[in-house]
């Protein structure tokens, strides 16, 4: 307010008037459709362009990719899945409570939809962090390829068992129940331990 009313953009009652004025926050968050979308495309244009020159041109005018159809239909299919995933026959959930999810155009690469968290705005789960992007640690997604490498060869009917050595034949059974959903069961070989002289 010093620097407006010393600079002239207001008057010093102008001034006073601002001072005394209570400030009312907003309840909510000021609603963005796809969040971790435009922060994306955000610090992309940031890298591109120096902010003084965006704000001398007049500012810029940007098309995406993106399809709000599809950003919709995946913020709502992460939201169903996360609930499918807290059920459970034992009624004890599986404490899944994040996921990301990334649709892209098979024949141009271009980013359809993007859901780096179920909700953007939850400081308790760190929403603002875009998990789609974000550098994890691969954990048990990498056992199926090591196991793979370990039986030799990779064939259309892989498949692998918990707890099973990667000596054998694997086999990659289809889940008759959800399309794209493998089994993966290795099948042990006969093996013998020696010791020899």
């Amino acid at each position: 307010m010093n620097l407006m009313a010393t600079d002239g953009y207001i008057s010093a009652e102008q001034k006073q008037l601002a001072e005394r004025e209570e400030l009312v926050l907003a309840e909510s968050p000021y609603p963005i459709e796809a969040p971790h979308f435009v922060m994306l495309a955000r610090n992309q244009i940031d890298k591109l362009f120096p902010t003084e020159e965006i704000y001398q041109q007049g500012g810029l005018v940007v098309h995406t990719t993106l399809d709000l159809d599809w950003q919709h239909q995946a913020e709502a299919t992460i939201q169903h899945q996360l609930a499918e995933l807290q059920r459970s026959p034992e009624d004890l959930g599986h404490n899944v409570n994040n996921a990301a999810l990334v649709a892209l155009d098979p024949h141009n690469g271009q980013i359809l939809a993007l859901v780096g968290s179920p909700d953007y705005f939850n400081v308790e789960s760190s929403g603002a962090i875009d998990m789609a992007l974000a550098p994890r640690q691969p954990g048990s997604a990498l056992k199926p390829l090591v196991y793979a490498a370990g039986a030799g060869s990779i064939q259309p009917d892989w498949r692998l068992d918990r707890g099973e050595h990667a000596a054998g034949r694997a086999q990659l059974i289809p889940d008759r129940g959800r399309q794209g959903v493998y089994t993966c069961q290795l099948r042990p070989a006969r093996t013998r331990t020696g010791v020899g002289a």
